[in-house]
């Protein structure tokens, strides 16, 4: 892997793995520089979020429903076996996509 210099002359180098120096822009240089450099910039602090649950037991409940009726539509299609499949795929989703509203849908066992 090249390295690249720069002499007090205002000449710029690149070093080959065998030891050999070229000369090269002071565009190269600066691109080939920037690329190994770590630039560290200051990042936007987020505030402080809240710690209850976002969605209340309507929200959870109408989310449930959409899913409910999206796959009651692929059971008819033929995706799931069962009626009792598609609803429990359903619930499943919904649980995995919004975490919160697993506790307004206790596990049946």
């Amino acid at each position: 892997m090249p390295t690249y210099t720069r002499s007090s002359g205002g000449y710029y180098y690149k070093t080959l793995a065998s030891g050999k120096k070229i000369r090269v822009s002071k565009d190269e240089y600066l691109k080939n520089k920037k690329s190994k450099s770590k630039k560290y910039s200051k990042t936007k602090k987020t505030p402080h979020k809240k710690s209850g649950s976002k969605y209340s037991k309507d929200k959870c409940q109408e989310l449930l429903s959409d899913k409910i009726s999206i796959n009651m539509g692929e059971f008819k299609e033929g995706k799931w076996k069962n009626r009792k499949q598609a609803l429990a795929v359903s619930y499943s989703q919904v649980n995995n996509k919004y975490p919160k509203c697993e506790k307004f849908f206790p596990d049946p066992n």
